[in-house]
């Protein structure tokens, strides 16, 4: 079975710098880093939801589903951000969407 050090592990192989393994121990246990709230976020998320008793596959489902749910969120809270940026006289089209730009 997967241990909560495997399932970061392999999180952090794809995180940059493999930044992620600053915070968790050599048992997938969160600790305290600074910096990098993000890397700090997913640690939190991932040990969370494996905290949960339920089957694997689920685990990773909930896993999943909360990473997606967070991109989601993130998008919306750059798009307020484009659309206040887009008001600044002569700037209207600087924050163009990655759509738009194809």
């Amino acid at each position: 079975m997967f241990t909560r050090k495997t399932i970061l592990d392999a999180a952090n192989r794809y995180y940059p710098d493999h930044y992620l393994s600053n915070y968790y121990d050599s048992f997938g246990r969160p600790r305290q880093s600074s910096g990098d709230k993000l890397a700090d976020f997913i640690v939190s998320e991932i040990a969370s939801v494996l905290d949960d008793t339920g089957d694997v596959v689920s685990r990773f489902n909930d896993i999943r589903d909360r990473m997606e749910d967070a991109v989601d969120d993130m998008q919306l809270a750059l798009d307020g951000l484009k659309e206040l940026h887009n008001q600044i006289p002569g700037h209207e089209e600087c924050w163009e969407d990655e759509q738009e730009q194809v």
